[in-house]
């Protein structure tokens, strides 16, 4: 009588074994389908149906493979570093470069200036940060 309604129910009494493991199979490979069109896999039918997907788009722009997986990839690009709150205003910088710039200092190095004005008592910035003040302005 259950079977003429069409109920079943997986178990000992309607479905043997076998078919047991044949309906989880079905359902473990529909679900798998699924799982896997959710993440972006094509259907085969489709994949042999787009030429360019068989092909090696590679070969006729005469790079590797691996090269051109590669730049098809999204490009993470880091983020602005924010400036350090200890970093020299523009007014500091210019104050720093304008010493520099001074003619007793002219052809002198940084570490020479830098030297000189502590023993004039007068701090500025790092002997690091003048190197790179001059090195930012190509001098």
């Amino acid at each position: 009588m259950r079977q003429a309604l069409g109920l079943t129910t997986i178990g000992s009494i309607d479905v043997d074994k076998k078919g047991r493991e044949q309906r989880r199979a079905d359902k473990h490979k529909e679900n798998s389908t699924e799982w896997r069109r959710m993440n972006g896999a094509v259907p085969r039918a489709e994949y042999l149906a787009n030429a360019t997907s068989r092909d090696e788009p590679w070969v006729p722009l005469n790079i590797s493979r691996a090269t051109y997986y590669r730049r098809r990839r999204p490009r993470n690009v880091p983020p602005q570093r924010r400036p350090s709150p200890r970093a020299l205003t523009a007014d500091e910088q210019s104050t720093v470069l304008a010493r520099l710039h001074e003619p007793r200092f002219m052809d002198l190095a940084p570490a020479e200036v830098y030297a000189t004005l502590l023993d004039e008592g007068a701090y500025l910035c790092s002997e690091r940060t003048m190197y790179r003040l001059l090195a930012e302005h190509a001098e």
